[in-house]
Parts: C-alpha cells; structure tokens; sequence
C-alpha cells in the first residue's frame, strides 16, 4: 500500500533525464552497432569452447551460457538495430519515449495439451515511480505482487494410474528490486539490489501437503546500459545470487538455508519508435526490447535437445504508450513473447503518471 501512494505521488519527472541532450551522428552510431555485433559474436563463440573444454559443472549458473545469452542479445539487438536505421538515419532525439510506467498489470495465459492437467492463468502488478534525486541521479521503487487463478494440476500419466491427479499446487510471490541510476553522456550506471520470494502449496494424491518458502537474494547486482543512438540502447546486469529455502509439511518450519547461487545475468536491447497521430486524436511512441535473463529461479528455461535447464528465457516485448495532446499522463499497451519451453505470452497495460520522457 505504502508503496502504491508513492507511485501515484511521484509526479512531474523526467522518465530518463540523461538522455535530453543525448545526439550520436549516425555514422558513430553505425560504429558502435558494428563493434557491438562482433562483441556479441565473440561471447557466443566464448561460450561454446568453454563448454566444450570445461563442461557444465556449475549447471545452470555456468559462466558459459551467460556468455552465449548476452552475446546472443548483443549481436541480434544489433543486426535490428541496424536495419531499422536504414528506415530512418538520422534517428534524431524523440520528443518523449515509451518507459517502464509506474503502475503496470500482467497477465499470462495459461492452458496444456496434457488431458486432465490444468495450467491456470497468472498475473503480476508491477509498481515502479521514479523519483529524481539531483540532475543526473534517479531512484525506481520497483517491485511486484505475482500469482497463478487457480491450483496446476499435475496427473499421472501411467496407465495404470489412468491419469488420476498427483498433486495439485498453487504459487504466489513477490519481488523487491529498489534501483539507482546515475545518469552520464553515452551510458548510465545501474545499482539493483533484488529479493526475489515465492510461496508454493502443494496437496498430493495421498492428501498429504507441503509448503515450501524460496527466496533468492541478489544485492550486489550492478548494471550499465550504453546508448547505441538517441533511440537505441544496449544494456546489461550482472551480480552474484544467494538462494535460500524452507517448508513445512504441516508443523513447524524448517530452518532456513542459505547457499551461493548460480550467477545472475540479464542483457537487453532496446529501440524506440515515435509514431505519427493516430485515429481520435491520440499520438503514441513505441518500444522494442529483446532480453535474455539468466535466473532460472521460476523454472524457466530454454530447452533444446539434451541441453535442459541451462539456458534461460529470451524475450521479445513491443509497448506502446498512447497519450491525447496536452496530456501528462496516458496508457502504456504491451505484447511479449518468452521462449521458454513451450513458450509463453505476456499481456500489460499500464498507466503512466509522469511525463512521459525526453525534451530535446
């Protein structure tokens, strides 16, 4: 609650206040894009022959698949990137750009092929105001209440068993993630303290149930994004990740662990599009973003073959905020894809209260 009268309190700042002056000629920008596709390459190619001399020991907090995944996203941001400028060269500063708004809901489909099972859908509300700190310096209060509607449903699939329900679960969580960016020409340089908790019950066939307590907590993690051009922008997160676990089969908690985690990893890469006016007045600016997160902590994952568990999600999102002229706040849309396995998609709307970016 507390911090839901922040978001609708924290008013009249900038979105991204060091990019208003921000102009990369696009020949330099045409540079960067180049040196950022090789960079990309060569982590991929890294990432292979670490895998091929070391093995996997570490799992699915190896080194070697954090290298493919943020080179993956390096030189595929990149190539789009690149094509994209050939539609608009200049690529001059946009009046205001699609941002993360401060108040945002999620919802993911649900559903399985599987006869007697049930994937319920999930949603998530998001809260993230920004609160300007001093010139070059900016504070998100982000963090996020999540849940499945329903319980999963597993079955037995031996005949035997004729499909009968196993177990049954339900999952809710929430995360913390406080972010300080100082804002400097070319870049900025991200602090994201994480705690990440999720909730789980879970019934068996024998009536016999468990909960179970996951937390991960990362507060070290460190960022930077660099601006390939006034509308393009590569970044990344690094930090080391410690996991801990309780449960309780219907007594007391056990005491909680605390153990070293797998590495935590996310790169992105981001193009902004403004967008002409639009039918009833409204005028809109759009965003691309492709990412690569590697956690692993929900169980998500990017299988392929004999290659399980190592691989986190890629992700690609399109938002667009729409806004009637005059207006200082206005809705955000956006559409996502998750290539998990399976795959998933993501609907979100949002509403944003503050202006909505960047003067030239």
């Amino acid at each position: 609650m507390l911090q839901l009268l922040l978001c609708l309190s924290a008013q009249a700042h900038e979105s991204e206040p060091g990019l208003k002056s921000y102009v990369l000629p696009p020949t330099e920008a045409a540079v960067m894009r180049r040196r950022l596709r090789w960079a990309g390459a060569a982590g991929i190619a890294a990432g292979g022959l670490w895998f091929f001399a070391a093995g996997d020991s570490l799992g699915a907090g190896d080194p070697a698949t954090l290298l493919t995944g943020v080179g993956l996203i390096a030189t595929t941001g990149a190539l789009i990137g690149g094509s994209y400028a050939v539609l608009d060269p200049r690529e001059p500063t946009m009046d205001w750009e699609a941002s993360g708004p401060p108040i945002r809901l999620n919802l993911s489909p649900g559903g399985t092929t599987t006869i007697g099972e049930n994937v319920p859908y999930g949603g998530s509300l998001e809260l993230a105001p920004r609160f300007t700190l001093g010139p070059d310096v900016q504070f998100i209060a982000q963090g996020a209440l999540r849940g499945d509607f329903g319980e999963r449903v597993e079955v037995d699939p031996r005949p035997q068993s004729d499909f009968a329900p196993a177990l049954t679960q339900r999952v809710w969580g929430a995360d913390l993630s406080p972010e300080l960016r100082w804002y400097l020409e070319g870049m900025d340089f991200r602090l994201r303290p994480t705690l990440l908790t999720r909730y789980s019950t879970t019934t068996f066939a024998n009536g016999s149930s468990r909960k179970l307590e996951r937390q991960a907590w990362m507060p070290l993690t460190v960022g930077v994004r660099f601006y390939i051009s006034a509308r393009q922008r590569f970044g990344l997160y690094l930090g080391p990740r410690w996991d801990s676990l309780r449960w309780s089969d219907g007594g007391e908690w056990q005491e909680r662990e605390l153990d070293f985690g797998p590495i935590y990893g996310q790169a992105f890469y981001s193009i902004n599009r403004p967008h002409m006016r639009l039918p009833g007045g409204w005028v809109g600016a759009s965003r691309l973003r492709i990412s690569y997160e590697q956690s692993n902590f929900d169980g998500q994952a990017f299988d392929f073959g004999a290659v399980v568990g190592f691989f986190g999600p890629a992700a690609a999102e399109y938002a667009m905020q729409l806004r009637r002229p005059g207006w200082d706040s206005g809705v955000q849309l956006g559409l996502g894809v998750s290539g998990t396995q399976g795959g998933q998609v993501n609907l979100s709307i949002g509403w944003n209260t503050q202006p909505f970016g960047v003067t030239q």
